[in-house]
């Protein structure tokens, strides 16, 4: 097992993970939305009275659409397909109404899911405790023990390629500690399975490769700590690259 995983295991086990933890993913409390009377009229009579083209644009005008569905994505980016593609417009207006009044407004007022909020988290965390610049120049002249790069995951990427790593997808950080490249990507995994499994994926594509002007690593943290909590896990224990909790960062960047 690697060292900073088996670290990571040892103290997800020794107490206090989830309370330290919460210093960098403070879970806030759920805020539902909120409707307006008019809204939750016209919701009302759009539902009983309108046909599927009404129907399923007045839903794309609300800011959450009652269900997750892979095409409403497409359909809120090219209105004109909803007139060109009426089967998928058909199941998704069927949809709709087999979830009633009742379970539509829910969908459209629900809490937005914790774990899409964890990758900025994650970011406010490292920007309060570590330097930072958005200067490329400055970045790589500085003599500062630990600091980041700010800017867009695609500036980050693009600087990262520079350093020879030839990344397809963006990274969530790029740092420079005690004269030494890390590039990572961090993610906070809180069940098994869809874009949790994407998620650590990429994490760990990332962190299995190594570079001459640049270390990578894998920040993780939620179940993966647990050992038989399943398959990402046993991963984990069989993973030779740079994995750690975020707890452990500061002590990672130090060893560079």
């Amino acid at each position: 097992m690697a060292t900073w995983v088996d670290k990571s295991f040892a103290l997800a086990e020794s107490g206090g993970y989830l309370d330290k933890l919460a210093q960098i993913y403070p879970a806030p409390p759920p805020i539902p939305q909120h409707l307006a009377n008019d809204q939750y009229k016209q919701i009302k009579n759009t539902l009983i009275q309108s046909g599927d083209y009404k129907l399923l644009t007045t839903f794309l005008s609300f800011k959450r659409f009652p269900f997750n569905d892979p095409y409403i994505s497409f359909l809120r980016e090219s209105p004109q397909a909803i007139h060109s593609n009426p089967q998928t417009v058909k199941r998704l207006c069927n949809r709709l109404r087999e979830m009633g009044l009742e379970g539509v407004v829910r969908g459209l007022i629900e809490p937005k899911q914790f774990n899409r909020q964890m990758g900025q988290m994650f970011n406010k965390w490292i920007h309060s405790k570590y330097l930072f610049t958005a200067d490329n120049t400055q970045f790589q002249a500085s003599k500062e023990p630990i600091i980041f790069l700010s800017g867009t995951g695609e500036k980050l990427r693009q600087f990262a390629n520079q350093l020879g790593c030839g990344l397809q997808k963006q990274p969530d950080f790029v740092v420079k500690a005690k004269g030494r490249y890390a590039v990572g990507e961090a993610k906070f995994i809180g069940s098994e399975g869809g874009n949790q499994n994407r998620g650590f994926d990429d994490a760990i594509a990332l962190a299995s490769h190594s570079y001459k002007n640049a270390v990578t690593v894998a920040i993780l943290d939620g179940i993966i700590w647990i050992p038989e909590s399943g398959q990402m896990a046993r991963r984990l224990k069989n993973f030779s690259g740079n994995a750690l909790t975020a707890l452990l960062l500061d002590d990672f960047l130090n060893s560079l």
